[in-house]
């Protein structure tokens, strides 16, 4: 099936008008052809019209179109997963400068194989971190979306810490697995330092629950090439194993960046408009995943390995 055959359910999802779908379908196709955000080479592989028809198409579509926040999120859930299968989630941020702008991103991705694809972008507008109503707002949408029974767990690195962030994920029950900085305060059966003057075995450990702060969580640690991992989790089994696959929304971004869409190329300044472009983005790494399905499930049926893959 062609690449737009893949993306007729599309059109039940994404609540554009028909010319704006075209659109939204078009770009999708010709982003997972092109392998990059440069508007002119998307645009040249657009299947029907003229090249600078096509190019002032996709200029009126960023200036006056927005994609809602939920629907693409529930297309790219629908379609990678099944209805009991739960899906692991992880916060990170991704920045980088074009001339003299410069994009700061909060996203959280879903899991999926050994790379992540954006749900949710935030920009930041500025540098620096995130605070913690701005991830909690973000959060709240994708719990909008993705009911908590379905989340596996939520993963973190060292940025996303403090006692408003770890209690607000815990007020709305959701399991979580974040990485902290070892010289982080801790209190535990009559010991009250920091979690790297703690006797640390060198098999992964598990601490049982500490205070910090406020709160209590479950603490774990690992010695990893001689560096001390740490990291705090609620409601989970296994957390330090989980925590490995974090790394797969960093795989995510390289996708969007230097590895796939090279989305630091990109000459759109517009906070919004940037974030269109995630989300489509997110939408053509969507369709791949699905015609590779689609070519694999065809391998299958026929029991030989395609001399070339054609899609």
């Amino acid at each position: 099936m062609e690449l737009l055959g893949l993306l007729s359910g599309l059109d039940t999802y994404i609540s554009l008008s028909r010319g704006g779908l075209d659109t939204c379908k078009q770009l999708c196709v010709g982003l997972y052809e092109a392998g990059t955000v440069n508007l002119q080479s998307v645009c040249s592989r657009f299947k029907t019209g003229e090249f600078a028809s096509n190019t002032r198409k996709v200029e009126r579509f960023f200036k006056n179109k927005r994609l809602n926040d939920f629907e693409p999120v529930r297309y790219i859930i629908d379609h990678l997963f099944a209805d009991d299968e739960a899906v692991t989630l992880a916060i990170d941020r991704t920045e980088w400068s074009f001339g003299q702008t410069w994009h700061n991103l909060l996203c959280i991705s879903v899991l999926y194989g050994k790379t992540a694809v954006p749900l949710m972008v935030f920009p930041l507008e500025r540098k620096g971190s995130s605070d913690c109503k701005q991830r909690l707002e973000l959060l709240d949408k994708v719990l909008s979306v993705i009911p908590i029974y379905k989340i596996e767990a939520l993963l973190g690195d060292r940025e996303f810490i403090g006692d408003v962030w770890l209690q607000g994920l815990k007020e709305r029950h959701i399991p979580f697995v974040m990485r902290v900085r070892n010289n982080l305060t801790i209190a535990k059966e009559g010991f009250v330092g920091t979690i790297d003057a703690l006797p640390i075995p060198q098999q992964p450990t598990f601490h049982g629950n500490v205070h910090i702060g406020t709160g209590q969580l479950q603490l774990s640690t690992l010695l990893s090439c001689g560096e001390l991992v740490a990291v705090v989790s609620y409601n989970i089994k296994n957390p330090l194993d989980l925590y490995k696959q974090r790394w797969g929304i960093e795989t995510g971004f390289k996708c969007l960046k230097s590895n796939g869409f090279h989305l630091e190329e990109t000459h759109i300044r517009h906070p919004d408009r940037l974030k269109m472009l995630v989300q489509i983005c997110a939408l053509a790494m969507t369709l791949s995943f699905i015609a590779v399905r689609q070519n694999t499930q065809k391998t299958y049926k026929k029991k030989r390995i395609p001399t070339s893959f054609s899609l």
